[in-house]
């Protein structure tokens, strides 16, 4: 019961944290523009209609099929952290929910998600995104790391077999 506190804390907690990033950079940006933060990263306005890196932006109705396909997902992931029985898992699954609903909530709100970061070096520019893309991707890489290295574990244990691959621990 406890991770799943921790886990809908998350949740809630980075919803509000990127809604709040993304009001004060549409502010920011309605006042000064785009602006360098770092050599390396700027304060730009981009409203992404696609997926990852504007993909399949220009495809007519692109906001509603990725507003379901987002629904579709946050649900997936919402039935798996009720089910989860493993504390970190649910807060790795709470991290992505949380950011989801964020890109969600501007899909609903605006018709396309607010990215405002941009990563540069020399002439690469990595393209625009926003927290809520940061939560998801370190939620994902956490969640996908414990599987490998928590839960295989845990299978190879209980098979028994001895010819079967170990994870050692460090």
């Amino acid at each position: 019961m406890k991770s799943k506190i921790v886990g809908v804390i998350a949740i809630i907690l980075i919803f509000a944290l990127d809604q709040a990033s993304k009001a004060y950079a549409i502010d920011w940006y309605s006042k000064s523009g785009a602006t360098e933060v770092l050599k390396f990263c700027s304060l730009v306005e981009v409203w992404n209609r696609g997926i990852s890196f504007g993909m399949f932006g220009a495809l007519e109705s692109s906001n509603l099929i990725f507003t379901y396909v987002s629904l579709g997902v946050i649900l997936m992931l919402f039935v798996l952290f009720v089910q989860s029985k493993c504390n970190k898992s649910t807060f790795c699954m709470g991290v992505v929910i949380g950011g989801a609903l964020g890109n969600l909530a501007d899909r609903l709100r605006f018709g396309a998600v607010y990215d405002f970061i941009s990563l540069h070096v020399g002439e690469f520019q990595w393209p625009a995104f926003n927290f809520a893309d940061v939560c998801v991707t370190c939620g994902v890489i956490c969640f996908l790391c414990l599987e490998i290295i928590y839960h295989a574990k845990a299978r190879v244990e209980a098979s028994g077999d001895p010819d079967t691959l170990s994870v050692k621990k460090y």
